[in-house]
């Protein structure tokens, strides 16, 4: 007799042996219940872990049956169900509602495939009840599970869960731009974010006046350094001090350039600005800003050199202004070649440097042209 058909009730198994155990049977029929138990628990094993509860069901429609009294506690939403008809042949699929309203259980099921039909004769559930979680979560591994057989038609939407995934879904990105010192607050929905600084860039040497047989040319200041970071939620709340570097200002008559100025972000990472042009000295090469670098971040540059200016102690040539310096996000100011002539020119973008400035053939006293200065931006990965 088949498992399905044992009463959960010890003292109701008493039908005529093999078939049941009897009060006062024959000795010998002992024996043959008890072959017949183990038959029947060897036939349970061998159906593949399906349970048949004995249950009729009664077609409804392509998705839906019912089954006579309250059940639902055997057919719980998301149970996996074999379901078989002489026409339709066997089908599988999972519960997706399990609702009584007497005298019978109506169960609504997702199929893998086909439709359910009006000769459906017969269910069987899985031996596991997943909503018990009869299987430790760690017992189900990637190595375990053959290639292909978790499918999207096999797992409930509803399952899939930011917390089941180990990380919140990204919906947006914001950005926040700092040109000018001030405190950063992240956005209320921020996950993580990348921080950029550039520090200042360094200001161009000035030049006195030349004389008519000689030219000057100062030095180009420093292009600042670049500081990149990832950094998680928790690594920046509840805010964090952001200080902008100045720009170095370009050099007076006769003087250096200007630093450019550090950038930092809190005490988590440092920009710094490029070093200031020297002034342009008479028929003599002239050294350009030392570049800023960076400190804290995941990943950085220095900036460039500063060139060197270039004056030529002779009444038919005349002098150049060495080129500013360049950052990851700002071009260095290309010096001027004058030949009785005076001038400078300022880099563009950020944390870059002047140009020295350049006169000769007896032209007036030119400054250095200032530095750009420096900058942060925030990329925010919001949920």
């Amino acid at each position: 007799m088949p498992i399905k058909d044992y009463s959960t009730t010890a003292a109701n198994n008493t039908l005529t042996p093999p078939n049941g155990a009897p009060e006062g049977m024959a000795a010998g029929l002992v024996n043959n219940t008890m072959r017949q138990l183990m038959a029947d628990t060897r036939s349970f094993y061998e159906s593949g872990g399906w349970c048949d509860l004995g249950h009729v069901p009664t077609f409804v429609s392509a998705t839906s049956f019912t089954i006579p009294t309250d059940v639902t506690a055997f057919y719980g939403v998301g149970r996996r169900i074999r379901m078989y008809g002489a026409i339709m042949g066997t089908l599988f699929g999972y519960i997706t509602a399990s609702t009584y309203s007497a005298p019978n259980t109506t169960v609504t099921v997702t199929l893998d495939s086909g439709s359910l039909t009006s000769n459906l004769s017969n269910v069987l559930l899985a031996f596991t009840d997943f909503q018990a979680q009869a299987i430790a979560d760690f017992a189900i591994t990637s190595n375990k599970l053959a290639t292909n057989s978790v499918t999207t038609t096999k797992v409930l939407d509803a399952q899939i869960t930011k917390a089941k995934l180990g990380f919140s879904t990204i919906s947006n990105i914001a950005v926040q731009v700092f040109t000018s010192s001030g405190t950063y607050t992240p956005n209320a929905a921020m996950l993580f974010c990348i921080v950029e600084a550039v520090g200042g860039g360094g200001g161009g040497g000035g030049v006195s006046t030349s004389t008519s047989t000689t030219g000057r040319g100062g030095g180009g200041g420093g292009g600042a350094g670049y500081c990149r970071r990832f950094l998680s939620r928790a690594d920046v709340i509840p805010s964090q001090v952001v200080t902008i570097g100045a720009n170095g200002g370009g050099g007076g008559v006769g003087g250096n350039g200007g630093d450019g100025g550090t950038t930092s972000f809190g005490s988590i990472l440092t920009a710094t600005g490029g070093l200031g042009g020297a002034a342009g000295g008479f028929g003599v090469p002239t050294l350009g800003g030392s570049p800023g670098s960076f400190t804290g971040g995941d990943f950085g540059l220095t900036g460039s050199f500063g060139g060197s200016g270039i004056a030529v102690a002779n009444t038919n040539w005349g002098a150049k202004g060495g080129d500013g310096g360049s950052s990851f996000l700002g071009l260095g100011g290309v010096g001027l070649y004058v030949a009785g002539g005076f001038g400078a020119r300022v880099g563009t973008g950020r944390g870059a440097g002047g140009s020295g400035a350049a006169t000769s053939q007896g032209a007036t006293s030119s400054v250095g042209a200032d530095g750009t200065s420096g900058i942060i931006i925030i990329t925010e990965f919001l949920s």
